[in-house]
């Protein structure tokens, strides 16, 4: 007996796979998933549910709070420009009052800016 193919995973494939990857992780919707990199929202659906295990939705998520990526904050603190983090057991955290210090430095965005 001859075996079918089932729908193949073409984001596997995809050239911008970490961005898409990343898209979904943060919670962008299929639809805007879908327009930016050409596919289609079934296909985004499906590679979340197949291929998106929790830890790496986790691991792509946004640090709460910070707005960006695990990859990101460890990109900076590299370079001096985010504070370091803290070993505890396997995993890693930071001191909230060096993330506190490190918001309140940063230049707010004026959110009534445009307006009258």
């Amino acid at each position: 007996m001859k075996r079918t193919p089932g729908l193949r995973c073409t984001i596997g494939n995809h050239p911008a796979r970490p961005q898409i990857d990343l898209a979904i992780a943060t919670g962008l919707s299929k639809r805007a998933v879908a327009e930016r990199f050409g596919v289609s929202r079934d296909v985004v659906w499906r590679h979340g549910q197949a291929h998106l295990t929790a830890e790496m939705r986790a691991a792509l998520k946004p640090v709460k709070g910070i707005g960006h990526c695990r990859d990101h904050l460890r990109r900076k603190w590299k370079a001096g420009e985010f504070p370091k983090p803290i070993a505890v057991s396997d995993r890693i955290a930071f001191r909230e009052d060096e993330i506190d210090d490190w918001l309140a430095s940063r230049p707010r965005r004026n959110a009534t800016a445009g307006t009258r």
